[in-house]
């Protein structure tokens, strides 16, 4: 009787275990793929700065050169 509540116990536990290693698996794909996200959102973000860096130069510029230069020039 002995062996036989053993051999249940030690199918439980390599129940359990596999679950928990299933879990594992999940949360670490989980976690790359966020890691993932977070990149090409930084990646973004600094592409979007750098427009709006440009954007800005561009602008200033254009308003420097519009009120340097007299209208009416040909």
């Amino acid at each position: 009787m002995a062996i036989i509540d053993l051999q249940k116990r030690i199918t439980e536990g390599e129940t359990k275990l596999k679950q928990q290693q299933n879990l594992y698996e999940a949360v670490r794909a989980d976690r790359n793929l966020y890691s993932k996200n977070l990149i090409e959102s930084q990646d973004e973000i600094q592409v979007r700065i750098w427009r709006c860096k440009w954007y800005t130069r561009t602008r200033t510029r254009t308003r420097v050169y519009t009120h340097t230069y007299p209208h009416g020039l040909e």
